[in-house]
C-alpha cells in the first residue's frame, strides 16, 4: 500500500511526460488529482479487494478529497510545472516504486486511460452523480466498503 501523495506523484510524473510529448496537454490540477485518486482507490478495491493508499477519502463540496493531498497543495491550482530540469527526484522515485507493483500499476494505467482525458469539472460532475459521494454527508468519510461495493457492481461489472 502507498500513501495518497505517492500515488499523486505517479500521476504527476505521467502528466509531466505527456506534457513533454504534447504541448496541448494541460498541467495536472489538485482537483483533478483528487478525483483520479478516488477512481484509483475504487478500482483497486473493486478489482483486487485491496486499498491502493491508506488515507480516508472525504466527501467535500466539490467531490472526493484526500486531506493529506489537499494540505500538500493547498492554494495551488496546477501541481505539475513543466520545467527543463524535470521533476524532483522524490516524485520520480515514487513513480518507480509504484510501477514495480503490478496491481497498482495496472489500476493507475487504467484510471489514466479512462479518466485522464477528462477535465477536473467533468470529474466533479461524475463523482457527484455516483453513490459513494452522493450518499455520504458533506465532510464525512466515504467508507471503504461503500466505495468497494459501488465499483464492484457499477464500474467493473
Amino acid at each position: 500500500m502507498f500513501s495518497a501523495n505517492e500515488v499523486v506523484n505517479w500521476f504527476r510524473t505521467e502528466n509531466y511526460a505527456d506534457m513533454r510529448i504534447d504541448e496541448n496537454v494541460e498541467p495536472l490540477t489538485q482537483m483533478k488529482a483528487m478525483k483520479l485518486l478516488y477512481y484509483a482507490q475504487g478500482i483497486m478495491l473493486g478489482a483486487f479487494n485491496e486499498k491502493l493508499f491508506n488515507e480516508d477519502i472525504l466527501a467535500w463540496e466539490y467531490g472526493p478529497v484526500v486531506r493529506s493531498v489537499h494540505d500538500m497543495y493547498k492554494g495551488q491550482r496546477a501541481i505539475v510545472v513543466f520545467e527543463d530540469d524535470g521533476l524532483p527526484e522524490n516524485v520520480i522515485s515514487d513513480h518507480k516504486k509504484i510501477e514495480n507493483e503490478n496491481h497498482a500499476e495496472l489500476v493507475l494505467q487504467t484510471v489514466k486511460e479512462y479518466y485522464g482525458d477528462k477535465s477536473a469539472s467533468q470529474l466533479v460532475t461524475m463523482t457527484h452523480n455516483e453513490q459513494p459521494w452522493s450518499t455520504t454527508p458533506r465532510n464525512g468519510i466515504i467508507s471503504t466498503e461503500k466505495i468497494k461495493n459501488y465499483f464492484e457492481s457499477e464500474v467493473l461489472a
